[in-house]
């Protein structure tokens, strides 16, 4: 039972994060608090040991492909803040990826 909830709330979480990327994308500060916010609960409440450091290397792996994308011209994003980048970018790599890893583990594990 324990593990469903957490896959739920993993899911929810993930549910949440693009939600509020969806709907505030335009504000930068409001995406970026929220974001840190989502992380800093959830990793308050729920955190393993290896969280921290997976959502490091997937903000550096998102900044990396962000602005490598970017440089090359392969698109660019309509509100630049940082390395041609909106500043929160990297933050929401970092959160998905986080999450994408956790919900994948539900069905490895099972």
């Amino acid at each position: 039972m324990t593990k469903n909830k957490d896959f739920i709330r993993e899911l929810i979480t993930l549910g949440l994060t693009f939600l509020s990327v969806i709907l505030f994308w335009r504000n930068d500060f409001l995406i970026f608090f929220i974001l840190i916010s989502i992380y800093a609960v959830r990793s308050f409440f729920w955190h393993k040991s290896s969280d921290h450091i997976l959502f490091l290397v997937s903000i550096l792996i998102g900044f990396t492909m962000e602005f490598s994308f970017t440089t090359a011209g392969l698109y660019k994003f309509v509100k630049p803040t940082l390395f041609k980048i909106p500043f929160w970018i990297p933050l929401s790599w970092g959160l998905s990826l986080l999450l994408f890893f956790r919900i994948t583990q539900y069905f490895i594990k099972k």
